[in-house]
């Protein structure tokens, strides 16, 4: 499922969502890009009582950032040497809320909120968690995870794109770039039906949203190509590659990229016969190397 602003919630703080959509926030939501963490994103409005107090907590890894802005209830002139004001704390630093003030902080150091009890009205701050800014683009997002290991359970080498490229080397990703650049891979289309393309990004734990890369028209019906295809705009390693009918939405075929040099550049359908028995092979050794794990 894609994630978005909430439409129904967007209909009632529209000018919020329209200033956040203008800025291209949060990033990784409009970017596309896969989750790395439950959550990852999330964009609300936080009430907290006069006395409240919310106990230290932290997220479990460090990819994105959370910035609060204080709409109400914020300390009018900093905090009160008598009650210490309404504050936030993450790590060792002290931040009091001031009304107009962005403050941003890494959840995943231990974090608490204190609200002033002699406030004179609840604390309301607008709060956005965006993908922490080494990764919040698509270039940025897959030279980072281009080294990551995958999980060897995991279940997207069983589906229908095949077993994963493994992640680069140290040697590799100093050497070369985690993507293959724009026309330097075909889509060659043999079907009398026009299909669809989608790519979408490899995350370790699932792939991201899909992204519309455009209609493809048969080889026949392409006469100037001569038979080199249809070229394709850069694709990140790893990253999912598939084609659906366009009638009835139907997946015919999907891929796996692999941008190390030799990786598979011309991506046909129907598939070849050689790249369907190089793929059980693959899955063939991928079960016994599980087995003797």
């Amino acid at each position: 499922v894609p994630r978005e602003l909430d439409p129904l919630h967007c209909r009632i703080a529209h000018r919020t969502c329209g200033i956040l959509r203008e800025a291209g926030v949060p990033p990784g939501m409009l970017q596309k890009l896969p989750s790395l963490q439950a959550s990852q994103e999330v964009v609300d409005f936080l009430r907290a009582d006069p006395g409240v107090i919310v106990n230290f907590h932290a997220a479990s890894v460090n990819t994105r950032l959370t910035v609060q802005l204080c709409l109400s209830g914020c300390n009018p002139d900093g905090p009160d040497p008598e009650t210490g004001g309404s504050y936030i704390q993450a790590g060792r630093e002290r931040k009091y809320y001031r009304r107009g003030e962005p403050i941003v902080f890494d959840d995943s150091f231990l974090h608490s909120v204190v609200v002033d009890p002699h406030a004179k009205e609840p604390r309301w701050v607008l709060s956005v968690q965006i993908m922490h800014p080494s990764l919040d683009t698509p270039e940025a997002f897959a030279d980072h995870l281009s080294s990551h290991p995958e999980d060897e359970d995991d279940p997207r080498n069983e589906q229908s794109a095949g077993v994963a490229p493994p992640a680069f080397s140290e040697a590799e990703s100093k050497s070369q770039s985690a993507w293959v650049p724009a026309g330097e891979s075909f889509f060659i289309h043999h079907l009398s039906t026009p299909v669809i393309l989608y790519t979408a990004l490899w995350g370790p734990d699932d792939d991201g949203p899909a992204v519309l890369i455009g209609e493809a028209v048969s080889e026949a019906n392409r006469p100037g190509s001569r038979g080199l295809g249809l070229a394709l705009p850069s694709l990140a390693h790893r990253s999912r590659l598939w084609a659906v009918n366009i009638t009835d939405g139907e997946e015919l075929s999907a891929w796996r990229i692999d941008a190390r040099a030799g990786g598979l550049r011309r991506f046909e359908l129907p598939m070849p016969e050689d790249e369907r028995e190089r793929r059980k092979l693959e899955l063939v050794r991928r079960r016994h190397k599980m087995r003797q794990g």
